[in-house]
């Protein structure tokens, strides 16, 4: 192979897709730079950046300091030059790619070896427009493998297919016929293709008891998940996504080769995670995250879908700790030598992803990112599968809700963490009767509930339950669930003491009442009663609009004093910053120096930030921060939603303007008790939703519902902040709606040399001076009301002026005080002035609706339709020649 061809093929080839389809574990992503692990040196993190550079791609090993391109990176991998150079002119389309593999892999045995796998390079041809995963399911034999992930060799003519060499040959790892690799990874889109969901409905057609044997699950249970049989009779499993939709397909062998039990059938996928059914719909469940798809599947049944499962693929698989924040997690893993390591990796990659947390986000997203505990194993050496097979799945239920119970809580960095229950001397639970005259009821645990853990617990009907957190109230059904769990603990501590006091005949009966309330269906119908004492009403939560919760109390923003936490203040959200009215914020002043100039603009903005913070919304208004790119805008409200924390919401711009269909209620249900709601980059085409806008922007109540819940009713307590290169457009041009508009303009252009992106994490680092420069903003609100400045005033008049194109034509085109002018001619003229000014004109109905709004008589004679009481200019000076 000449230089020239070489240099040719390096320049054409993807090395993240070569990379990915090399080692699937690496983390790499077909056509996508990133950093990923360098797998062929035993790499534990990501340490392998992959980038282009003049259209070419190049990589950089930040472990060892290396640095080339993809003919380099195949020879630090430990392959020969030959053995490189023909990979990469099989890529580029020179040679047949089949043959170059399985030439090499049969001459040397260690191509494989040296990337961890134990077998050779398995090359087959494919029948036209077949996939891989279509032809291995259909035909019942594994399909085609990488030789790292093993399988012996096959001939071209081998019978999987039924195909004679003739036939076209695909490199195996491609999912689409006809096409170069790079070509086909390009094209690759999220999910299965038509094709491989085809093959997949089959599989699942073919599946039977057989085929789970051994599994612990039933038939019915199976199909639920989606589970098929090949016709050779491997287990086929399709790996749902978050949104329960199969993102891979994998295979259980049932005569594993060269040391695999299990193989991808959809290759260039990765290893994503199994998640169970519905993931994601209840975030107040716990999270089970554990090792294998099947053993998750057979433990989400166990747990009767209660809680949400994560199923990892063994050790290179990633929990995806992004999307667990703030839930509690349980880590379970097999108890041998791969489980531990998978359980060591999944608590190092929580400390890291938490760590980031930090620093970017605060410590409190870091504090609600360390709720996870791990799980001893089940015992004797089984796995979830194996257990509910021997003993059932009540067994492993049982198994699994004890394990939970004693599971040890860790922080961070891994290492284990109690937390002590917070409390305080308030009358919380209300004073009341017993619920139950006896010792060994239901009615009885109820009582014990509510008596030892009673002052941390509320329940909200049709919500669920609330823990006390110290500072405010948490919903979480798990952690109170997993309080109430001690139930039987308490149950046997009275029947010792009983014991103790010689009562021989009260304590053998709570000694068989403890054994009892070990029972779930117990604890369930105790909870049940205890949540009859424990209630709290939904109108009661966050009802408290002057008060704002605190790191370090509850500040009255009325009187701006701070006060301590108390629980029946029934609060929600806290804000995950202390108060100092004494802090400074210096880089935010000089920030804000910088992109508002005017001192009068800042003061004004200070005034609406602090008056924000209120939980009503007196003013009517909304504030438009408004100006061309690179002016800070964008900096201003991301800072400002990180401030409010859980009381900001990001909301979707185009919820104010018109569209074709309507926007499901959801979106407003979400805005229920927040007090900043922030909307970024608003189409300039758009049209805004008066009624909307005007409600939203009010006191009055608003009906909304969430997905699959009834209807509520709440009070508006937000401040709605827009961010906007480009304003919308207005087709309501009453007093009502532009009072409302606030317009703040940011006109200053930051230029590129200045231009600082880590800016809002520098930003942050002031959160405590942020919040005490607010709070002085609302104390100047209080002295001086809002008081708009003349900036704010020039550009509201001129942004209504500019949307009032019906009031510029009067205006402009027509003289009012008498004579009469036809309809028809005032459109014409109408029409004619819109293409001169380059206005989108509006039809003649719309047209007349606005002449008619402005206290214009249309008025039908003999003649025709006329407007009174003005004229145009052309038939005035035509009556006076006249």
């Amino acid at each position: 192979m000449t230089k020239d061809a070489l240099t040719h093929s390096i320049e054409r080839v993807d090395l993240p897709a070569l990379v990915c389809e090399l080692w699937p574990e690496s983390g790499a992503r077909p056509g996508r730079a990133g950093v990923c692990r360098a797998v062929w040196r035993g790499d534990t993190h990501p340490s392998l950046s992959l980038f282009q550079a003049r259209g070419m791609w190049f990589w950089k090993d930040h472990g060892s300091g290396e640095s080339g391109n993809a003919f380099h990176l195949l020879l630090r991998a430990g392959m020969s030059k030959e053995e490189a150079a023909e990979l990469l002119k099989a890529r580029a389309g020179e040679v047949a790619l089949p043959e170059a593999y399985f030439r090499q892999a049969e001459r040397d045995a260690s191509f494989a070896a040296k990337r961890g796998g134990v077998g050779q390079t398995r090359l087959v041809a494919l029948p036209e427009g077949q996939t891989r995963l279509e032809a291995a399911l259909l035909s019942g034999r594994p399909p085609a493998e990488h030789p790292r992930r093993g399988a012996g060799a096959a001939s071209p003519d081998d019978p999987l297919l039924g195909q004679s060499p003739d036939g076209p040959v695909h490199q195996t790892d491609d999912p689409l016929s006809g096409q170069t690799a790079d070509a086909a990874v390009h094209q690759r889109a999220p999910g299965l293709t038509p094709e491989e969901r085809r093959a997949l409905e089959e599989a699942q057609r073919r599946l039977d008891e057989a085929a789970i044997a051994g599994r612990g699950i039933t038939l019915e249970q199976a199909r639920r998940v989606g589970l098929g049989k090949s016709c050779q009779g491997d287990l086929v499993i399709p790996i749902l996504g978050p949104s329960g939709e199969p993102q891979a397909v994998k295979t259980r062998l049932l005569a594993p080769g060269a040391g695999y039990r299990y193989r991808y059938l959809t290759p260039g996928r990765g290893a994503p995670p199994w998640y169970s059914p519905g993931f994601g719909q209840h975030p107040e469940r716990a999270v089970l995250v554990m090792e294998g798809e099947l053993n998750a599947i057979t433990s989400w049944f166990a747990l009767e879908e209660k809680l949400d499962v994560i199923g990892m693929p063994g050790v290179e698989g990633r929990v995806p700790w992004e999307s667990l924040a703030g839930r509690r997690v349980y880590l379970y893993a097999d108890e041998d030598e791969r489980g531990r390591t998978a359980l060591e990796r999944w608590l190092q990659a929580a400390s890291r992803d938490t760590s980031f947390a930090a620093r970017r986000g605060g410590e409190h997203l870091a504090a609600r990112a360390a709720d996870v505990a791990t799980l001893e194993p089940l015992g004797g050496g089984l796995d979830a599968c194996e257990w509910a097979h021997a003993q059932g799945q009540e067994s492993l239920k049982v198994r699994l809700l004890t394990l939970m119970e004693g599971a040890c809580r860790c922080s961070p960095d891994g290492e284990a963490a109690h937390q002590a229950p917070h409390r305080q001397d308030e009358d919380w639970p209300p004073k009341r009767g017993a619920v139950s005259p006896f010792l060994d009821t239901e009615g009885a645990n109820a009582d014990r509930i509510v008596q030892h853990f009673g002052a941390d617990l509320a329940h909200v009907e049709g919500q669920g339950w609330l823990v006390w957190a110290g500072t405010h109230w948490e919903r979480s059904d798990a952690v109170a669930l997993e309080i109430m769990q001690r139930l039987p603990q308490l149950v046997l501590q009275e029947a010792l003491q009983a014991g103790e006091a010689g009562e021989t005949e009260k304590s053998q009966k709570l000694f068989k009442w403890a054994q009892k309330s070990d029972r779930l269906s117990t604890v369930r119908n105790s909870v049940v009663m205890a949540s009859w004492a424990l209630r709290v009403r939904e109108w009661e939560l966050d009802a408290r609009t002057d008060e704002l919760p605190l790191e370090n109390g509850v500040l009255n923003l009325e009187s701006l004093t701070l006060g301590p936490h108390r629980k029946l203040a029934w609060h929600t959200h806290v804000l995950p910053h202390p108060y100092d009215p004494y802090a400074e914020c210096p880089r935010w002043e000089r920030f804000l120096e910088e992109v508002l100039p005017d001192e009068n603009l800042r003061r004004y903005v200070q005034k609406a930030v602090g008056y924000s913070l209120l939980g009503d919304n007196r003013e009517h208004v909304i504030f438009l921060c408004y100006g061309s790119g690179a002016n800070g805008k964008s900096v201003f409200l991301e800072v400002l939603s990180w401030l409010f924390g859980p009381y900001a919401h990001r909301a979707d711009p185009e919820l104010l303007l018109q569209r074709n269909s309507d926007r499901h209620p959801t979106e407003i249900a979400a805005m229920r008790g927040k007090r900043l709601v922030v909307m970024q980059e608003v189409d300039p085409e758009g049209i805004w939703r008066s009624a909307l806008l005007k409600s939203m922007s009010g006191d009055n109540t608003l009906t909304a519902r969430k997905i699959r819940e009834n209807p509520i009713t709440f009070t508006v307590t937000w401040k709605v902040w827009i961010a906007a290169n480009h304003l919308p457009r207005s087709r309501d041009h009453s007093e009502a709606f532009w009072r409302r508009i606030k317009l703040i303009p940011f006109n200053v252009t930051i230029p590129p040399e200045r231009r600082d992106r880590t800016l809002p994490w520098k930003l942050r680092e002031e959160s405590v001076g942020l919040l005490a420069w607010a709070v002085q903003g609302l104390r100047m609100y209080y002295q001086e009301g809002l008081q708009e400045p003349e900036a704010i005033a020039q550009a509201n008049r001129a942004y209504r002026e500019r949307e009032d194109q019906v009031g510029r034509f009067l205006k402009e085109r027509c003289q009012l005080g008498g004579g009469r002018t036809a309809s028809s001619a005032l459109y014409a003229a109408y029409q004619e002035w819109a293409l001169e000014e380059g206005e989108r004109m509006l039809s003649q109905k719309a047209f007349v609706a606005e002449l008619e709004q402005r206290g214009l008589e249309r008025k039908r004679l003999a003649e025709g339709i006329f407007f009174l009481g003005m004229e145009l200019p052309t038939e005035r000076k035509s009556s006076t020649s006249d």
